[in-house]
Order: structure tokens, then C-alpha cells, then sequence
């Protein structure tokens, strides 16, 4: 019979605990290493095994696909020795207690680990990151001051919970700047517990080295982070914009979510500053947003700017990858749809500003076009719009677009386009880290009782 194949990365948490639970029950795998940084895991031969594109993957020897780590580690227990310790059949409450930790852990690997990944994707750590994290540590420090030597089900022996539990806090080890062992001595302990019990499963020491080697590498990117921001603090770009306008709104998220200090500098267009002799040497079509980087190199139009900056400071971002062409295609596809759509849905807000009449032939086009972009997003399943799980410019942009019909909420209702609403409120959920000023919220909230003013003077239609 032929092997069960195993994709993993050996920097991968995860990847550990199934490796270690397949050495303890002997079982006997085919590794196939995908390098996640040179995006293997994205190759067609492998998202035609696992569409989810991650690791850890097994595929065992009748065909049978599973992956996450926990999952696959309580199928080759219950697939190879279901009476094992790690997992065991005929002790009902043991089962519960061990899955009950493993639960936990799930939402503790998030947790623990976002300063980590923060640095590795070269983004900024934000203060509620920790205070989260060290408030989780400190409850689970306090728990396991019961433990007395024992192990997470309070028993002597380990099970699949410690196993997973374990790998899941090496992050403590490999990124110690913000959680540090010596701060729960209780946690340590058990920690410390756990490492020896799994010592004689590791004969050539791979669980230290994949420590270690990451270790070395978040210090590597946690390094080059210090120098791009010792660097940006040299010298700030400049911002012209008005947080009324959603373009600006756009550039001002993108900038936040890639840790781009500017300076800010407030263009009234209603006092028509943007016409002033100073701002058209600038920008001579006089328009915000207008950006100016520290060399002088002047950018307009939203969506450019986006563009510019995520080239220009993290060209390795997911929000507009430099070498995924399929992915940045995508996301162009759906710029220049927010692009051409943009006038359309945005016309009641602009029609009471400037007291146009309104355009009920557009406002047509807008909710056709609507209902469309509702249906094709009945496919979306809890994703973004390039159908992937992670967030792009195309989502920045677009949502700022669509605050328009919370603006006009006396022309568009979200409840008519549930699809449609369950990817803004979505989107909204992912810029709420990045709009803690309450810019985001406040701009709309302006915008709304500016246009009921307008109507209520009988200034528009």
C-alpha cells in the first residue's frame, strides 16, 4: 500500500504538531515541503488537492484529503490507533476535555502569534495586539496553577491537546519581544513539561532547529522593519485631502494598513483652498486626494496613489502582490469597475452638495448595476472580492465607494442586496485596527447630516 503524502513547511507550527503525532504513532509519511515564501502552496498541481491552498495537508493512501493540524492529528489517531493515549475512544470525558483544549487553542495561536506575523509581513504591531495577548496569557497562567507536575486534562500523561498547545506557544520562543515565558511561571512549567515528554519522539532535534531557524528569520525581517522606520522618520510624504471624501478615506487606509506616516494637511474645497495659487503649482488639477512623497514625486487620483504606495514601500503586500498576476489582474478588474462606478452610485450625494437635480435614469443604472454585483456576490462565501480569504486594494476601494449608500440611505438600502452587505460589513470589520480615530465612521456620519441639511433648507432636490 502506498504512503499518505504530508505537505508541510517545517517553520509551521502546525506542520510540527502533525509530524509529532505521526512519529509517536508510528505512522509513516511521504513529506512533500512547500516554501510558502516562494508561494508553492499556490502552484495549480497543489490547489487541485487542497483549493484552500495551506498547510498543513495530508493526503492519506485510499486518496482522502484533510487538512488543519488539529483535525488531521484526531484522524490518524482514530484512523491508525483509536485506543491511544493521545486521543482516547473509550474515555468519553477525556475526548471532551482534550477537544475542549483544543478549541482554545485555536483562538490562542491567533492571538500569540499576531506580533509575530505582524513583523513578518512587515507591518506594524499595534498596541491592542499585546494587551490582548498578555491578558490571554496571564488568565491561562492562572489556570495552570493547579497543575502540579500534570498535564492539560490533569492527567500524567500527555495528550493531542498538550501536543497542539505546545506547538502552538513555540511562537513565545521564536518572537519573545512582547510575551515572555518568564512573566507565567506556571504556563513555563507546563511548557517545559510538555518538551521533555516529546523529546524521545525527536531524535534528530528538528523541533529546536525549526525554532531556532525561525528565530533567526523574524529577527532578520524584524530588523529590516527598524531600518524602513527609522527610515520613514527621516522624512514624511504629505497627504492633501478632505476626510469627507471617500478617495481620501481610501488612501488614508491603505497608508495606515502599510505603516505609512504622513503628514496630514486638510484641503477645504467647500472654501475652494484647493484652487489656492500654492495647491495648483502643485497639483495643477487641483484635486484631492494629492500625494507628494519625500523625493518630490508628485501622485493623484485614489486608486494610483494606492497603487504607488504599496509598490513603492511593500511591494511583497496581499493587498496588491507585484509578482501574482493573476491575483493583481483581479484586483485591476475590479478597480476599474469602482472606477466607472463610482459617479454612477455616488450621484444623490453629489446632486443635494451641489444642488442638481437628481438623475432618476442614473439612480436606475446604479440599483441595476447593484443588483447584479449582489448576485455575482452570492458565490463569494464569506470571501473578499478576488474570492480569496485575504483583503486587497480592490476591497479598500470599493467599500469606501459603497459608504456612499450609507450616505444616501434615502435612495439605496443594503437590506435589497444581502450579499452585496455581507461583504461591506465584512470589509468594514477588517479596516475597524486601522480607523481608531473614528475617521472612517465620523466622515460618513458628516456627510449624512450635511445632505439631510441641504434637504431640509430645500437647497436640493
Amino acid at each position: 500500500m502506498s504512503k499518505p503524502i504530508f505537505y508541510y513547511h517545517p517553520f509551521s507550527g502546525p506542520c510540527r504538531t502533525v509530524s509529532t503525532v505521526a512519529k509517536i504513532l508510528n505512522v509513516e509519511m511521504e513529506m512533500k515541503k512547500l516554501d510558502l515564501l516562494t508561494k508553492e502552496h499556490l502552484n495549480p498541481e497543489f490547489l487541485k488537492v487542497n483549493p484552500f491552498h495551506k498547510v498543513p495537508t495530508f493526503v492519506d493512501s485510499d486518496g482522502f484529503v484533510v487538512d488543519e493540524s488539529r483535525v488531521i492529528a484526531m484522524y490518524l489517531v482514530e484512523s491508525r490507533k483509536p485506543d491511544s493515549f493521545l486521543y482516547p475512544k473509550n474515555d468519553l470525558k477525556k475526548r471532551i476535555q482534550i477537544d475542549r483544549w483544543l478549541h482554545y487553542d485555536i483562538n490562542l495561536s491567533t492571538t500569540i502569534s499576531a506580533p509575530m506575523f505582524c513583523v513578518f509581513r512587515g507591518h506594524q504591531v499595534q498596541d491592542y495586539q499585546v494587551e490582548q495577548g498578555k491578558e490571554t496569557l496571564k488568565t491561562l497562567d492562572g489556570v495552570m496553577q493547579s497543575f502540579e507536575g500534570k498535564f492539560l486534562t490533569g492527567a500524567d500523561q500527555f495528550t493531542l491537546a498538550d501536543i497542539a498547545m505546545y506547538f502552538s506557544l513555540n511562537t513565545m520562543e521564536v518572537y519573545p519581544k512582547y510575551f515572555k515565558f518568564d512573566d507565567y511561571p506556571n504556563l513555563k512549567s507546563w511548557y517545559h513539561r510538555v518538551a521533555e515528554a516529546l523529546k524521545q519522539y525527536d531524535t534528530e532535534g528538528t523541533i529546536p532547529k525549526a525554532i531556532e531557524t525561525m528565530k533567526q528569520f523574524i529577527q532578520q525581517r524584524a530588523a529590516e522593519a527598524e531600518k524602513h522606520l527609522v527610515k520613514s522618520k527621516m522624512a514624511k510624504p504629505v497627504l492633501y485631502y478632505m476626510p469627507v471624501s471617500s478617495p481620501c478615506r481610501t488612501v488614508i487606509a491603505i497608508a495606515r494598513m502599510l505603516d505609512i506616516d504622513m503628514e496630514m494637511k486638510v484641503m477645504n474645497l467647500f472654501e475652494k483652498e484647493h484652487l489656492s495659487p500654492e495647491f495648483v503649482q502643485i497639483n495643477p488639477f487641483h484635486r484631492i486626494p494629492t500625494f507628494v512623497d519625500v523625493d518630490g514625486f508628485v501622485m493623484d487620483e485614489s486608486r494610483a496613489i494606492c497603487m504607488y504606495l504599496i509598490q513603492s514601500r511593500q511591494p511583497d503586500s496581499s493587498l496588491y502582490p507585484h509578482d501574482d498576476l493573476k491575483i493583481r489582474s483581479q484586483i485591476d478588474r475590479w478597480i476599474q469597475f469602482d472606477i466607472g462606478f463610482y459617479p454612477t452610485i455616488s450621484m444623490p450625494v453629489y446632486s443635494a452638495l451641489f444642488d442638481r437635480p437628481l438623475d432618476q435614469s442614473q439612480l436606475d443604472r446604479a440599483k441595476e448595476t447593484l443588483k447584479i454585483l449582489n448576485d455575482v456576490m452570492a458565490g463569494f462565501y464569506g470571501r473578499f472580492i478576488t474570492g480569496s480569504e485575504q483583503i486587497t486594494l480592490a476591497d479598500v476601494t470599493m467599500y469606501f465607494t459603497f459608504n456612499m449608500m450609507e450616505i444616501a440611505s434615502d435612495y439605496y438600502d443594503f437590506d435589497d442586496y444581502p450579499h452585496l452587505k455581507t461583504w461591506y460589513q465584512r470589509v468594514m470589520e477588517s479596516l475597524k485596527p486601522y480607523d481608531s480615530d473614528g475617521m472612517f465612521v465620523e466622515a460618513i456620519e458628516t456627510m449624512k447630516q450635511y445632505v439631510r441639511q441641504k434637504k431640509a433648507t430645500g437647497t436640493s432636490n
